[in-house]
């Protein structure tokens, strides 16, 4: 419980720092890390929606069984999207092929490794799902939605400086910069492991996911894929959409624990 308080108030104070500090500098600070080259970029630019695809497709397939079959629909999709992006993302080759069935192998393991648990681990392991689930894709809503209302133009798509707009107004030139898809889906997978009640080790855990998510708000910039501001919006809103189900999330745990 303190340490969920420490990192809210840590990102809170964090974001709405970056947005001060974008609405004045946004443009020079991407100016300043702009590396479109940099390897550690592309790695998380390219290698997280994999990783994130992965990840649904498990959460999906554990979820269903013979009762609830339209899991399944969603770990197909998955599937598919993971598939499609590594054919885009990879170089196409043999490694490529095995990454891609080594994923779709692990997927099956952890459906394998679900049917050792404890009935009271399987509910346990089922409603923190639905729990993570509903962070994700209400924090996924809620930017997609900002960012049609917005319509920002990312720096690396900037024609010339007068292009630039500053975040606190809706700029409608088309763009999809405010706020970051990437840094908010990214917070909105590691936030919810925060709420594991079975994790011993909370600050070192709160340390890597404070560590982790503020690497990928420098790897949006470094891309030029987005201002300091557009990521520190996407942190704010997972940040939110967080805490809002994790009440309920502590409630049901407590009540049946």
């Amino acid at each position: 419980m303190k340490i969920k308080r420490i990192v809210t108030i840590f990102f809170l104070l964090l974001g709405i720092l970056f947005l001060i500090i974008g609405a004045q500098w946004d443009l020079m600070i991407s100016n300043a890390l702009y590396d479109p080259k940099n390897l550690f970029g592309r790695f998380l630019q390219d290698g997280f929606p994999l990783l994130l695809e992965l990840w649904l497709a498990c959460c999906f397939l554990v979820m269903s069984d013979r009762k609830h079959w339209y899991w399944l629909i969603g770990t197909l999709l998955s599937l598919m999207l993971l598939v499609k992006d590594s054919i885009c993302a990879l170089p196409i080759g043999s490694w490529c092929w095995a990454g891609l069935f080594a994923s779709i192998l692990t997927a099956l393991m952890l459906r394998a490794l679900y049917k050792w648990l404890t009935p009271w681990q399987k509910q346990c392991l089922r409603s923190w799902i639905i729990f993570f689930l509903q962070v994700f894709f209400t924090t996924v809503c809620i930017v997609f939605i900002m960012k049609m209302i917005w319509g920002r133009i990312r720096f690396r798509d900037l024609q010339d400086v007068t292009s630039f707009c500053v975040w606190y107004r809706p700029c409608l030139q088309g763009g999809t910069s405010f706020p970051s898809g990437h840094t908010s889906t990214f917070a909105a997978c590691l936030l919810p492991l925060l709420s594991v009640p079975q994790v011993k080790r909370k600050r070192l855990a709160a340390v890597l996911v404070s560590i982790l998510i503020i690497l990928m708000m420098i790897s949006r910039i470094m891309m030029g894929a987005h201002y300091l501001s557009d990521t520190a919006a996407g942190m704010l809103i997972a940040l939110g959409c967080w805490k809002f189900y994790d009440h309920r999330w502590e409630r049901w745990f407590h009540e049946h624990a």
